[in-house]
């Protein structure tokens, strides 16, 4: 298996959209936290808006940067997993 690194976000849109594929995937149940990772759990309960309903980006530590990054990288990889339609491949239904 050939793992490609992930390039580091060169804009802040790069960087919330890695956090809102994490929150979604929270909410939407699709990842799950172990109660034994507590630093995982705190920095992620850290993070704060800001006034304009941005990331603060003061209140996120490495511990969040790297969840959200490796829960992003899980997403695309699962999306590119997926069969495209153009290819002629049956859909996948749920």
């Amino acid at each position: 298996m050939h793992i490609t690194p992930r390039p580091a976000p060169y804009t802040r849109a790069i960087f919330e959209r890695r956090f809102n594929i994490l929150r979604e995937m929270a909410m939407n149940g699709r990842i799950h936290i172990s109660p034994e990772a507590d630093g995982t759990i705190e920095s992620l309960g850290a993070i704060r808006a800001a006034p304009n309903q941005r990331y603060n980006l003061l209140t996120i530590n490495e511990m969040a940067r790297a969840t959200a990054m490796s829960v992003d990288s899980f997403a695309s990889r699962a999306d590119e997993d997926l069969p495209s339609k153009e290819a002629g491949s049956a859909s996948i239904t749920k």
